[in-house]
């Protein structure tokens, strides 16, 4: 785990997939990063189902595959229950994050984008 500047946040990378607390945690965060990040792949299709409406909007027609490679890699934030994409292709000036419940993504929620 790192501490990263730009994103003010303990951060751990677990199969492309960034874990961020604002505090830094103790115990076994790595089994909790770790199972957030299999459950956000496992959700992968259900998540994306959510957010391209959302982003055809803003960019036009996207296939799947288009919108996965320039979403990026994902910020989790598990103290907020939110997922946000900071590095993200579509253009060089917006956020875009979704609140989620439950480890498992049992529901998602408030897709935004910032910027």
């Amino acid at each position: 785990m790192i501490f990263d500047q730009s994103l003010q946040a303990y951060v751990h990378e677990v199969d492309n997939v960034l874990v961020a607390w604002e505090e830094k945690p103790s115990g076994s965060f790595e089994t909790k990063a770790q199972l957030l990040a299999a459950n956000y792949h496992k959700n992968r299709f259900r998540i994306l189902t959510f957010i391209l409406p959302h982003l055809q909007e803003f960019y036009g027609y996207l296939t799947d595959e288009e919108a996965t490679e320039k979403l990026g890699k994902p910020i989790i934030e598990p103290e907020r229950q939110t997922v946000t994409f900071c590095d993200q292709t579509f253009d060089d000036i917006h956020i875009f994050s979704f609140d989620y419940q439950g480890q498992a993504f049992e529901s998602l929620e408030n897709f935004a984008i910032d910027g």
